[in-house]
């Protein structure tokens, strides 16, 4: 009998003892024998460890070798540099410590690239769950979106976030693929956007499969919905778009692109964030970021209604409507805005 090609399971970690015995309990689970698990622990400082640690005989139990590195805190980023460096399987993932495994979730998706070979990649759709309620979904990641189905023609997609999902627990690469366009094995430490760093490069060369069914549990969680303390105010948001500019620009720089490509596409993603960092300037009734955000745009080329569209879920002319009727006495006399929304309106 053939033995089962070598999966790398990648976590990185921190201060995930409260939920990450759900993952590995998931990973004991699979009907697939041939594992290597590789724990990051970015720098916890709660028991995570101590969970870690009491798997020790199961995975013994069931043929799964552990890897466990310890490192200072340095971010998400820095853990998957580190764990990338120690993944000896013929495919790895990198799921999140706080979702889990259907038990046929990596035979599944091992099985597609084994009889797929010109696919350097796969996901799978994922149930939706709310933290208290682990029984019950409340929907597919995928959204049953018909885009969902592409195979190609998605580095646009995924750079402008349209119709797609980065949700790492669903995916699975081949190794040999990744390698082939990252040969360091090594992406940039940013403090977001490790998901765009992994696969921008494989989707520009190879085929991305998708399987429709659910083999992965994502989790929603409270801190999530209420946004934690990044969405309180335009700087922290502003902060969070600048750093996952910069991890695609990054990413964009290290891949053989041509001049004309790289320019076309880290326009494409400045215009992106310029777009955003105006929504949330209008959310919180900043006037001068708003106005900086514009100009920066304008500067390089004119507003993109299209672009305005795939992005702003709410039409954006409503969104400059609604916040000049509550910023009247700021915004109510200014040029620029009527501008924007004659514009907007004429489309």
């Amino acid at each position: 009998m053939s033995v089962e090609p070598l999966v790398s399971i990648l976590i990185p970690c921190y201060n995930m003892g409260d939920k990450i015995y759900r993952l590995l309990d998931s990973i004991c689970e699979q009907n697939y024998n041939n594992i290597e698990l590789i724990i990051v622990d970015d720098g916890s400082t709660d028991n995570s460890k101590n969970v870690i640690d009491s798997y020790h005989n199961r995975f013994e139990q069931e043929g799964i070798k552990l890897q466990y590195i310890y490192q200072s805190n340095r971010g998400v980023s820095s853990a998957i540099d580190n764990g990338l460096k120690y993944v000896n399987g013929q495919y790895f993932c990198w799921p999140d410590a706080d979702d889990f495994l259907a038990p046929t979730s990596i035979k599944e998706r091992v099985d597609f690239l084994e009889q797929n070979s010109e696919y350097g990649l796969v996901r799978s759709d994922a149930y939706l769950y709310y933290e208290y309620d682990l029984q019950k979904p409340i929907g597919y990641i995928s959204r049953k979106h018909k885009d969902r189905f592409k195979v190609d023609n998605l580095f646009e997609d995924y750079i402008l976030e349209r119709n797609i999902f980065f949700c790492p627990v669903c995916h699975l690469v081949r190794t040999v693929a990744f390698k082939d366009v990252n040969p360091e094995m090594s992406i940039y430490h940013g403090k977001k956007g490790q998901n765009y760093q992994l696969l921008l490069p494989l989707i520009w060369k190879y085929k991305f499969g998708y399987i429709d069914k659910p083999l992965c549990h994502y989790v929603i969680y409270r801190q999530s919905i209420s946004h934690s303390d990044t969405d309180t105010n335009y700087h922290k948001i502003k902060f969070k778009y600048d750093d996952l500019q910069t991890t695609i620009i990054e990413t964009l720089k290290r891949m053989n692109l041509s001049d004309m490509d790289f320019k076309r596409y880290s326009e494409m993603t400045y215009n992106k964030y310029h777009l955003l960092k105006m929504k949330a300037a209008l959310q919180f009734g900043e006037k001068q970021p708003f106005l900086l955000h514009y100009n920066e745009m304008n500067g390089k080329r004119p507003l993109n209604i299209e672009i305005l569209n795939i992005f702003i879920k709410i039409p954006f002319a409503l969104i400059i409507i609604k916040t000049m009727n509550q910023l009247k006495g700021q915004l109510k006399s200014n040029r620029i805005v009527r501008n924007i929304i004659d514009r907007l309106t004429k489309q």
